[in-house]
């Protein structure tokens, strides 16, 4: 895959870890487009034709009596795994430029934090308002880092900043609940353009299993993403952490992860996947205690702003250079308006029975709504022994897998929506029907053809139609939830 270094001239022996990060700056291997082979032009010239004088001319040379066609409209983009941060294509650019017009009260060079203990920490941001900072070879970062650090967060910069919106032990549904809650405390006190987000570790232990606390997790961060775009504010998702101390715990963080990238990638926000960007480095980066991040230390004293070769094999060296990476695309494509750097890469198909949505590689999400589905063929799912009432709008996705394949599908709809989830054979019927829940499937697959259909629960004569999330990833090898 070809990366781009944009402008910084690193010493590529020794910086594994530094080209890993800047190489997320640019496209995936997947952004390009939809894989599909080049079209090549017509032949001309033949002999055939140049003797030929009388025969007709080919009706594609001739002028067109109308204006051409208008190219087709942009579509979502999704996110890739390989990505440390999402891709700004037009589409996601213009609705990031779209959510920061909704309100002029907000100050473009000031962000909020909103998270938990790993946010919280001294470790995270508050170093580049300190003399320990060092922008080692990316000081093309500088401006950015000036720009930022000019903010008013009521009397400090956005980097000091203490936020209302972060506490230690807390989860997602702190930062909203309660009137004013946390997040709009803050928000009322530094009028930020951009919100920061970072939860999921403390939210696995909301339930009585791991699995039982992502439905709320996901509810939550949907709920959070969308009380900000609706005052105009940016969010931002980050990943959470591996998790060094439990182990039936790390089986479980890439599910949280899935819903996290599911919820960027829903809303066309950006996403910044920490877990990918520390996979490189000892120990992912984490502390003694396995599930907060390391800095570097000088002299004994902590020194997370210091982006040199020996700083970035940190935890908060990494993260902190990710953030400022992370603003500076922020600002040159949503503030300064410079065009969007990267293409898209989109789902093909549209979830119809002739045309499923294709789920061409995992992880896979994707956000639909079943209210806009003009298709219901499968209502009664035989093949399963299932006499839940799914005459509702359907949408069809296919997999096809080359190998036995260990795999974890989720659907999350919220309120009153009822979407179940589920899979069939390469017959894609009713009878067809391998395995149906209403929120989660975990089991191994063979190779082969399947589908995935996301179908609307009836309930007493009335249907319950709405959005969805749906995600499906390959289980952690020692899980053993998805074993045959």
């Amino acid at each position: 895959m070809e990366r781009l270094l944009r402008g910084v001239e690193i010493a590529m022996s020794n910086f594994r870890n530094v080209l890993f990060l800047i190489a997320a700056m640019t496209l995936c291997v997947h952004c390009g487009g939809n894989g599909s082979t080049p079209i090549e032009p017509d032949t001309i010239g033949s002999d055939d034709a140049a003797t030929a004088d009388t025969t007709e001319p080919d009706a594609r040379t001739q002028p067109d009596d109308g204006p051409p066609p208008e190219p087709p409209p942009p579509q979502p983009t999704r996110y890739a795994a390989d990505q440390v941060l999402s891709s700004l294509t037009p589409y996601v650019v213009d609705n990031l430029r779209a959510i920061h017009a909704i309100s002029a009260d907000w100050q473009n060079d000031v962000f909020m934090k909103v998270g938990a203990s790993t946010t919280v920490s001294s470790g995270n941001l508050k170093c580049f308002d300190s003399a320990y900072m060092d922008l080692g070879a990316f000081t093309h970062l500088q401006e950015t880092l000036d720009y930022f650090m000019d903010g008013d967060a009521a009397g400090t910069s956005p980097f000091k900043r203490t936020s209302l919106a972060a506490k230690g032990g807390m989860s997602a549904n702190w930062a909203i609940n309660g009137n004013p809650s946390p997040m709009d405390s803050e928000i009322d006190a530094i009028a930020p353009s951009v919100a920061l987000i970072h939860y999921g570790t403390n939210d696995m232990g909301q339930g009585s299993t791991y699995q039982s606390a992502i439905w709320k997790f996901g509810d939550r961060m949907l709920n959070l993403t969308d009380e900000l775009i609706d005052q105009g504010i940016i969010p931002v998702i980050f990943a959470i952490m591996p998790r060094g101390d439990k182990a039936i715990a790390d089986h479980w963080v890439d599910s949280y992860n899935i819903v996290n990238r599911g919820v960027a990638q829903a809303r066309q926000v950006p996403w910044v996947d920490m877990h990918l960007a520390t996979q490189h480095i000892s120990g992912f980066g984490l502390a003694g205690d396995g599930i907060h991040l390391n800095s570097y230390k000088l002299d004994g004293k902590s020194r997370p702003c210091l982006f040199t070769e020996e700083g970035l094999q940190f935890g908060y060296n990494v993260r902190n250079l990710t953030n400022l990476m992370f603003l500076e695309r922020l600002r040159n494509t949503v503030l300064l308006e410079e065009d969007a750097p990267d293409e898209a890469w989109t789902t093909a198909g549209d979830g119809s029975p002739d045309a499923p949505l294709v789920i061409d590689e995992l992880p896979f999400t994707d956000l639909r709504d079943t209210a806009l589905s003009l298709h219901s063929n499968l209502n009664t799912y035989t093949g399963c022994d299932a006499q839940q009432d799914e005459s509702g709008g359907e949408v069809l996705y296919e997999l096809v897998l080359d190998k036995p394949t260990r795999i974890r599908a989720m659907v999350f709809d919220r309120d009153d929506v009822d979407v179940d989830i589920h899979l069939l054979d390469e017959s894609a019927t009713e009878a067809g029907c391998l395995m149906r829940a209403h929120q989660i499937i975990q089991t191994t697959l063979q190779p082969g053809t399947y589908f995935f259909a996301l179908d609307t629960f009836v309930s007493g004569g009335q249907p319950k139609p709405g959005e969805y999330l749906f995600a499906v990833l390959e289980c952690h090898p020692d899980d053993p939830a998805c074993d045959p």
